[in-house]
């Protein structure tokens, strides 16, 4: 950057919005001593959002002029993992694009607790979860009881309708002389179901592989596919036939997230390998530096979406992360969309809201957390909405 050019504070900003309402996030540049003036337009909407820009072109002369993006959601509309608007501002120097998410659901929707803690603690969790469908949906997911029984036990359910579950599978870490279990994933591809799970094996943790045709009959152990690393989050890209992972790696800096992708999850390339400090404090992120995990990655019309959590500091009380999100085009260059600040908080003493999945069709959106409530344990949640509904 020349030092009369202007850029933007944030490049990447982000909303939480249900069907029929309406949010406005500021887009703030920065003068930097330039004279130019700057037009501002919508360059791509992934979704069936309204987008209006105030001013839509500015000279620029003060220190800073603010960029107010407007986005009406209508009640009918097809649902997308992101709702994501692509803004071009544009001088007679050069072109700069920002990018705006619109998550579909926020705590205004409809919400179901899943599962429940086992007591109402800050020792206690049950989440960091993974989903898939086949027909019908099914969801993996671990239990912490108290410190001393940490990842006591990773189970699966089973479900008609993505909110009540029965669970179909319980499997205890003592049975594998495991001393933990945490977050998992599920992955449905080429007719098979294949459950990423992650375990400590004593000093260190490793993430392991099993798979079935059926995902009523995953078994484990699984076979490790990758150590030191934790809470995978993984999808497949049908474009090339690959899988992406991402994962936290116990190597990094505050288990900064590592990215790989493979064909046959034997093999691995690394595209990234510390995520966050490679790249989101470079773009203003202040807040995600410790505990960071990889909730979901999803695919989005030649994009990536990436669902993290993390904190600014070590929590006061054991597991505790707030909502993050970041898009690509190429798994190698990453838009932090909540480097301002985080997408989504829960309540309690850490306002933990994290390890998150998702289910979305055109018509239904379910989205699946570990959040803490009031007295400070964590629940498994689900928030949703249905252009059917109501």
């Amino acid at each position: 950057m020349k030092s009369e050019d202007w850029y933007i504070k944030y490049k990447g900003l982000s909303l939480k919005l249900k069907r029929g309402e309406k949010g406005t996030k500021t887009f703030k540049v920065l003068s930097n001593k330039s004279l130019d003036i700057v037009r501002v337009s919508v360059d791509k909407v992934i979704g069936q959002v309204k987008v209006s820009i105030e001013p839509q072109e500015f000279k620029l002369k003060d220190e800073h002029v603010n960029v107010n993006v407007s986005v009406y959601v209508p009640e009918k509309v097809e649902f997308k993992p992101l709702w994501l608007v692509k803004l071009k501002f544009e001088s007679s120097r050069k072109v700069e694009f920002a990018y705006l998410g619109i998550l579909p659901v926020n705590e205004a929707c409809d919400k179901v607790v899943i599962r429940y803690a086992r007591s109402k603690s800050l020792e206690y969790a049950v989440g960091a979860i993974g989903f898939t469908r086949v027909k019908d949906y099914y969801i993996s997911y671990r239990w912490r009881n108290g410190n001393a029984m940490r990842g006591e036990i990773l189970e699966i359910a089973k479900s008609k309708d993505g909110l009540n579950y029965q669970t179909i599978k319980t499997f205890k870490k003592q049975d594998y002389n495991y001393k933990s279990f945490e977050a998992s994933t599920l992955i449905h591809f080429n007719n098979t179901t294949t459950l990423l799970y992650c375990a400590d094996v004593g000093g260190y943790w490793r993430i392991f592989k099993t798979t079935s045709e059926d995902p009523e009959k995953l078994s484990i152990p699984g076979k490790p596919i990758v150590d030191k690393g934790k809470d995978p989050t993984a999808v497949h890209e049908e474009r090339t036939n690959t899988t992406v992972i991402v994962y936290s790696d116990g190597r990094n800096r505050g288990h900064d997230l590592t990215i790989l992708r493979t064909k046959d999850l034997k093999s691995f390339e690394t595209i990234v390998s510390s995520l966050i400090y490679s790249q989101f404090t470079e773009q203003g992120n202040q807040w995600a530096r410790t505990h960071i995990h990889a909730g979901k990655i999803a695919t989005l019309d030649g994009y990536f979406v990436l669902f993290y959590d993390a904190l600014p500091r070590n929590p006061k009380s054991f597991g505790s992360g707030w909502l993050g999100v970041a898009i690509s085009e190429d798994l190698k260059n990453w838009v932090d969309l909540t480097s301002d600040n985080p997408l989504w908080k829960g309540r309690g003493i850490d306002k933990t809201f994290r390890y998150v999945d998702l289910y979305y069709d055109e018509k239904r959106y379910i989205f699946y957390a570990e959040e803490e409530f009031d007295s400070g344990e964590k629940n498994l949640v689900a928030y949703y909405d249905s252009v059917l509904s109501k």
